[in-house]
């Protein structure tokens, strides 16, 4: 897992490239282009990155705010030819649509003002959601006195990742999948050196936490369905997790050194917490059976996601790409419902904003499942 939303979405798939764009233009350009940044994320399988140039997100940018070929032209400082071919590089990867002779980008984009309103609207379905679990706490409490792990750990104290992490993010994500209707797999976008290519894309301008703060990164034990995970904030103080990623460095090299070493031998070694096979089978029916739950409610009495989007610019140019919306969009929500909680009492704020442990993931497919 590689990208500041989420460093993945699934363990065995290519994921999440993020590129934090500076954005620059000719003087006398386009209005403060030169001081926006584009920060554009991908999900999925498939090589984007090979196509585009630093011209190439200005280009993005520059369509969704409705520039005509000859305002790009003058905004970026290209001439005609240049502006064709990156047109065409876009093209081939399936992030440029062409109506009426007018080009818009193929996938979803906001703007600083777009993302601004979008996170603070998150924040609702966040506290919505975080609502409608707390209703169903008593269950949760029951589901986890079940297991082994609760001998020596609280709901509590765990409860940031296994709500958290492994409800809130994954288990909602498979099931607003599964439901269709907010969130479906991947689209295609295949081009000449990944036919195969088929991911979600999205940019945002602003800053990190516009990207979400949450998420989750797993590494497998081998070819087995067992994994270290961490799970919480991608940045702290806007700059990378430091704990986090050094704990991820570490457990790496202690992988590599040990292929062969059993998840006790792991979860020893770094002192986490671990679910047993038994354990790690039944919070995640636990969390499949609460994110159903969930995402029904939320479709039932929680803010209106999908006519947000219409009156976003992407939601007129793009109105097919609310999947690449609401993964994006999603990701702010969950950090609200979980900070909700926190607020609460229920769960606890580790140090250093994250936990990890050992478990066992027998179908991790989250929004890619299938492919």
């Amino acid at each position: 897992m590689t990208d500041p939303i989420r460093k993945a979405l699934l363990a065995s798939t290519t994921l999440a490239v993020v590129l934090i764009l500076g954005i620059g233009c000719a003087e006398g350009g386009f209005q403060n282009f030169h001081e926006r940044e584009l920060r554009l994320s991908m999900a999925g399988r498939g090589d984007p990155w090979s196509h585009m140039t630093q011209d190439s997100k200005l280009v993005l940018l520059a369509l969704h705010e409705g520039l005509s070929k000859e305002g790009i032209q003058n905004a970026v400082g290209m001439d005609r030819e240049a502006l064709e071919a990156e047109f065409d590089r876009l093209e081939a990867v399936g992030l440029l649509r062409v109506q009426e002779d007018r080009y818009f980008p193929d996938f979803f984009i906001a703007n600083r003002a777009e993302a601004a309103a979008a996170y603070a609207h998150s924040r609702e379905t966040g506290i919505f959601l975080a609502q409608e679990a707390l209703t169903r706490w008593e269950d949760l409490e029951a589901a986890f006195a079940g297991l082994v792990i609760s001998t020596d750990h609280s709901l509590h104290d765990l409860g940031f990742f296994l709500v958290g992490g492994r409800i809130l993010d994954m288990g909602m994500l498979a099931a607003l999948v599964e439901e269709g209707s907010l969130l479906d797999h991947a689209p295609a976008r295949p081009s000449p050196e990944r036919p195969d290519g088929r991911y979600y894309f999205w940019g945002v301008e602003g800053d990190p936490d516009l990207l979400g703060r949450y998420g989750e990164n797993t590494t497998s034990l081998g070819d087995t369905k067992w994994s270290f995970a961490t799970f919480g904030a991608n940045y702290l103080d806007g700059k990378p997790n430091g704990p986090r990623n050094e704990m991820e460095d570490r457990f790496n090299k202690l992988l590599e050194a040990n292929p062969e070493g059993s998840p006790t031998f792991f979860s020893q070694e770094f002192c986490l917490p671990f679910l047993t096979l038994e354990d790690s089978g039944l919070w995640a029916q636990t969390s499949e059976n609460l994110s159903r739950v969930l995402v029904t409610r939320l479709l039932e009495a929680g803010p209106d996601i999908p006519s947000f989007f219409r009156n976003l610019g992407a939601g007129d140019y793009a109105p097919d790409r609310l999947p690449e919306f609401v993964i994006w969009y999603y990701h702010l929500t969950y950090a609200w419902a979980i900070d909700h909680l926190i607020e609460e009492g229920v769960i606890a704020r580790p140090p250093d904003e994250f936990l990890a442990m050992v478990l066992y993931l027998e179908d991790e497919g989250g929004v890619l499942k299938g492919f």
